[in-house]
């Protein structure tokens, strides 16, 4: 999981980047299927890219409007992190990596 930021904008992300493409697009689709869940423990609608064209994957959430130098900002920029509402799903899902990997093999 990410977290960027600048002058204009922070961003929180899960970026799913193995070297096997289609290892990415299987691990994206798993998450898609409980996009609901996922959204509904974050509070907001984030933006899904399956970027087929590319190796990767990306889920993201952005806060535009905000800039990383201003201090007064930092308490907001920082209140919307992915990371509890992808740990259930990522542990669910390490299990079957585990069995998908066996089974390409």
């Amino acid at each position: 999981m990410d977290f960027v930021t600048s002058n204009y904008y922070a961003r929180t992300e899960v970026y799913i980047g193995r070297s096997n493409k289609d290892i990415n697009k299987f691990i994206f689709d798993e998450f898609q299927q409980k996009k609901e869940e996922i959204e509904k423990k974050f509070g907001q609608l984030l933006i899904w890219e399956r970027l087929d064209e590319k190796k990767a994957c990306r889920i993201k959430f952005e806060l535009t409007g905000v800039d990383y130098f201003n201090r007064e900002d930092w308490k907001e920029m920082t209140a919307f992190m992915l990371e509890k509402s992808f740990h259930e799903p990522i542990a669910k899902l390490k299990i079957k990596l585990k069995t998908k990997e066996v089974d390409d093999q």
